[in-house]
């Protein structure tokens, strides 16, 4: 298997990331003992913007809901609060799997009260947007990556040598439909 999931728990939260994605771990879990909402949480970089595929190694075919997926974070790494996890659990008999993993969380916790919480910081698209000390959680790291990183933070206090970027971010704007939420712009992370 080419992926492994990775959980720490803290103040009732897990974190998911995968092998090949670089979290600040320390700047994740100082932030969420800073929350003050006990509010349920959702938190990392969504897209509202994909299509189920028609075909190759992704083509899903269990999909009705709609021509588009439901808003969802990405999966290179985003949080949950244990009691949206535990109402997964509590009905994981009953529900409906998908074949991309991120794609059936959001589906499952879409009628549950949460904070959805979009983070540019969350560098977790199907391409890394670069480099920046700003991210939090970096997916599609390579090894070599991961060690740069780490050494550069140890050594210098910031994570990345050379900050660039290679693609625009976006800001989720949650006030439109999903298939309109994602602008991408420059100057955003």
């Amino acid at each position: 298997m080419d992926e492994v999931n990775q959980r720490k728990e803290e103040n009732g939260r897990k974190l998911h990331g995968l092998c090949d994605t670089y979290i600040m771990l320390s700047t994740v879990l100082k932030e969420l003992s800073e929350r003050s909402s006990k509010m349920s949480l959702y938190w990392g970089f969504f897209d509202g913007r994909s299509k189920p595929k028609k075909g190759g190694k992704w083509k899903e075919t269990s999909w009705f809901v709609c021509d588009y997926y439901i808003p969802y974070a990405l999966g290179g790494g985003y949080v949950l609060s244990t009691d949206l996890i535990q109402r997964i659990i509590v009905n994981n008999n009953g529900l409906q799997f998908y074949l991309s993993e991120d794609v059936s969380v959001a589906l499952w916790l879409s009628g549950f009260k949460a904070e959805r919480r979009h983070d540019v910081r969350f560098n977790t698209e199907f391409v890394s947007r670069g480099c920046r000390n700003s991210y939090i959680v970096s997916h599609k790291q390579t090894t070599e990556d991961m060690y740069s990183k780490y050494n550069n933070l140890k050594q210098y206090g910031y994570q990345c040598e050379k900050e660039f970027q290679t693609r625009p971010s976006y800001e989720y704007n949650w006030d439109v439909i999903p298939s309109q939420c994602c602008k991408r712009e420059t100057g955003i992370p």
